[in-house]
């Protein structure tokens, strides 16, 4: 990572690189490994335009490579395949290397009213699908109001968009056709802050389209749509000689649909409660007594 700048302007720069090894088990006797090698150069600027506008701008590459190997059923016509060992066919070796390039830019302004009450950001990024030659373009905005000591009113909506992974866009292996999912969301919120206490509201809702789908035809389609809504309540205690802590609650309706004209379902992971609840007090100099609890509906689960 490097750092620096001067007169007002500064950059921010780093390097990141990680990998993660698969191993899944209980279909083929070979099994089925692959790997998700990421890269990631990143490059963040300030200017100091003036008191009420600091331009930032930054670029992000990313390089995916994911490589896959095992064991599949290739059909007797030899068109398609299967992970199923009961699936009809002849059983064959395969090693795949799927790779993505992601270039992406943003550019964006940090402002602030003449009276300091109202300040936001408003901004736009940008990002090169390789694998389809296209660009994506995301404009984004956020504002807060502070019209008395303690209180804030803020908001933020924009369109966000997540490309695919480079398995299902390969030629091979998924669809090159494959675009990346959408979303348009938006939040607003209250919150308060106190000598010993404050609370924070925030509401949102996000509407998602071109949701990845299987499909027996293409492998992987761009399709299905999606719907988030929800309401989240924070009060916590500002950490005193007396101890602190916070407590939550996350109420969210999470659906989607396989496609124009099916019917709405929850997500797999949908949970819509969610509570959280943590504490700390200190009982002596060298002793200190925590609590944290966690209660949620819904969720994956595995029967017995």
């Amino acid at each position: 990572r490097w750092r620096g700048g001067g007169k007002g302007l500064s950059f921010d720069a780093s390097l990141a690189h990680a990998a993660q090894l698969y191993r899944l088990g209980g279909y083929l006797p070979g099994g089925l490994a692959y790997e998700e090698d990421l890269t990631v150069l990143r490059e963040d600027s300030e200017a100091v335009l003036s008191a009420r506008h600091h331009l930032q701008a930054g670029i992000e590459c990313r390089w995916i490579r994911v490589p896959i190997s095992g064991q599949f059923v290739l059909d007797a016509d030899g068109d398609g395949f299967s992970l199923n060992p009961d699936a009809a066919g002849t059983i064959a070796s395969f090693s795949k290397k799927a790779e993505l390039a992601s270039p992406s830019a943003y550019l964006q302004d940090r402002w602030t009213s003449p009276k300091g009450s109202l300040d936001g950001t408003v901004g736009v990024r940008t990002a090169y699908l390789s694998s389809l030659g296209t660009m994506a373009w995301d404009p984004r905005l956020s504002l807060r109001l502070a019209p008395g000591p303690g209180w804030a009113f803020f908001g933020a909506g924009g369109i966000f968009q997540k490309y695919p992974n480079p398995l299902f866009s390969d030629p091979d292996f998924g669809n090159s056709s494959l675009g990346p999912e959408r979303a348009l969301g938006g939040s607003l919120g209250v919150e308060r802050e106190g000598l010993l206490w404050s609370f924070k509201v925030e509401g949102y809702e996000k509407r998602m389209d071109r949701l990845i789908l299987s499909d027996s035809a293409v492998k992987f389609r761009n399709g299905g749509d999606g719907l988030g809504r929800g309401l989240e309540i924070l009060l916590r205690r500002v950490h005193t000689a007396g101890g602190s802590g916070w407590i939550s609650y996350a109420y969210s309706v999470s659906r989607r649909r396989d496609g124009e004209g099916e019917a709405w379902h929850p997500f797999d992971f949908h949970q819509p409660h969610i509570a959280g609840l943590v504490a700390s007090w200190k009982a002596t100099p060298r002793l200190g007594v925590g609590l944290k609890a966690r209660w949620a509906t819904g969720g994956a689960y595995s029967p017995v």
